[in-house]
């Protein structure tokens, strides 16, 4: 199996630069003509993301933040545990010793999920969501809080996720290196994409896939085409 993977892990690396190039190009692009700093969406996100990225330099060792990291790693597991149709029996969670779930379910997606799932945003999104639902209907100038908050908890995933990569992790080993790098960097990528096209005024879904099909089609065009003899 980790041979197999292994196999993947390389088919996905044209996957993984075509999927980069295709951001930095239209994040560039945007950024250069100003987009991105006229809109108060982006702002906002900027601003969480910066408050997150002081809090981890200053405080990343901390007990409480650890616990946190802990709890929506282990909870992502659980989470997807459940959409492959498992049982959790438990969950561990511990500031110092880390943590863990038992359940009768485990593949690439249970054990990669917290790299490139990022819980708290979810969380975030869906407890506005459920309050604006129920309680209040909040205004276009509130919702400007709502990207702050997707900029800070976004950016702690990554952030933490960084730091615990670079430490021998079982998640990472039981899949094989190459294929949990390479998938992580990938639907990371995507995701942080898909949140710049929500972000830019011009930007658009169809507009991005036009994007990636004319890079993977460049890339494929500098693959040597083999010939066959008659």
């Amino acid at each position: 199996m980790l041979a197999l993977k292994f196999i993947i892990g390389i088919l996905l690396i044209p996957l993984c630069w075509v999927s980069f190039a295709t951001f930095f190009l239209l994040f560039k692009s945007e950024a250069s003509a100003g987009a991105f700093f006229h809109i108060p969406e982006f702002f906002f996100f900027l601003v969480g993301g910066i408050i997150a990225l002081l809090i981890f330099r200053s405080a990343r060792r901390s007990p409480a933040l650890m616990w946190l990291y802990v709890a929506g790693h282990e909870l992502t597991h659980a989470l997807f545990v459940m959409v492959c149709r498992g049982r959790v029996t438990k969950v561990h969670i511990t500031a110092t010793e880390g943590g863990h779930i038992h359940s009768d379910t485990n593949n690439f997606l249970v054990s990669l999920s917290p790299y490139f799932f990022p819980f708290y945003t979810v969380l975030s999104i869906g407890l506005w969501a459920l309050v604006e639902w129920l309680f209040v209907d909040f205004s276009e100038n509130q919702l400007f809080w709502l990207y702050g908050l997707i900029g800070l908890t976004w950016t702690f995933h990554i952030a933490y996720s960084i730091r615990v990569l670079q430490h021998q992790q079982s998640d990472i080993t039981y899949n094989g290196k190459l294929f949990s790098y390479t998938f992580i960097f990938l639907i990371n990528t995507l995701v942080i994409s898909c949140l710049l096209i929500i972000a830019s005024p011009s930007v658009t879904f169809a507009s991005y896939g036009k994007e990636w099909l004319g890079h993977f089609e460049t890339m494929r065009g500098l693959i040597p085409q083999t010939s066959r003899w008659r």
